[in-house]
């Protein structure tokens, strides 16, 4: 069973959209890299039976591969 993930992408407090990906780690990680570089000011990751997982921008490097990892392993 392939694990999916939405994000709800936010700016200014408002959702803009959201979007699924699949839950592998590289898929994490580059979509949450990719939401940074869009300019978004938060996320909120939603996954199994509606557990959340918040992100605020702007994270370093370090920080998004830390919390790929994080979201990847309570997958």
């Amino acid at each position: 069973m392939l694990v999916k993930i939405t994000f709800v992408l936010i700016v200014d407090k408002q959702v803009q959209k959201a979007e699924t990906i699949g839950g592998d780690l590289q898929a994490i990680t580059r979509r949450i890299r990719r939401i940074q570089y869009e300019g978004y000011d938060s996320a909120v990751a939603v996954f199994g039976d509606g557990a959340k997982w918040d992100l605020s921008f702007p994270m370093t490097t370090s920080e998004i591969e830390k919390a790929s990892i994080k979201l990847h392993s309570n997958l």
